[in-house]
């Protein structure tokens, strides 16, 4: 009878110790990882655009200028992660009182206006100057925050940006359209 107590309260034990830690695996596994990148100006073979580029100072993104298409910019933008590489024609900047940022500027992306384009992808940005050294933004999806973008004033075309999202193609589309919108007008309204 005594071994019997004492076999079950040892299986007891042992399923115990084997549920926790299938507990634990299970939230270090959605646990998630926070990345850190730096948005700044690129130059490739004499071409200027926008990087993104890791902690370690790697290019995964780029979008760099390619020519002319009638009144539109031809970009070329490139995911070294994905090895995806497509083009896109940019217009001129054109003003858009709904627009997120600060300049009220925007500018067609493939013959759509690049906030509704965003926001059809589920992109948000909310904008605050947080003083005369920093403004910073929240990029929302579907309501929910994946990125915190920051341009300080003494680092005038770079943004910094912490993320928990592993695909960054929105992500760079979105600094694409503040970088470039910003930096043609300032990042102040009209009035």
């Amino acid at each position: 009878m005594r071994l019997l107590f004492k076999l079950i309260i040892f299986v007891y034990i042992v399923v115990f110790i084997v549920g926790l830690l299938i507990i634990i695996d299970r939230l270090l596994r959605r646990r998630q990882v926070e990345y850190h990148y730096v948005f700044r100006p690129f130059e490739k073979d004499t071409k200027k655009g926008y990087a993104l580029v890791d902690d370690s100072n790697r290019i995964l993104y780029y979008a760099v200028r390619d020519g002319h298409d009638g009144n539109c910019d031809v970009y070329r933008f490139k995911n070294r992660i994905t090895k995806f590489s497509s083009t896109h024609l940019v217009s001129d900047m054109l003003r858009n009182n709904n627009a997120p940022n600060f300049s009220r500027k925007s500018f067609y992306y493939d013959y759509e206006e690049i906030w509704r384009h965003l926001k059809k992808q589920g992109i948000v940005l909310q904008t605050t100057i947080v003083n005369d050294e920093l403004t910073q933004y929240k990029i929302k999806k579907y309501s929910k925050i994946i990125a915190f973008a920051r341009k300080k004033k003494e680092t005038e075309k770079q943004y910094s940006m912490r993320t928990y999202e592993k695909r960054i193609d929105l992500l760079f589309l979105t600094l694409f359209a503040i970088a470039l919108t910003e930096e043609k007008h300032g990042n102040k309204a009209e009035s």
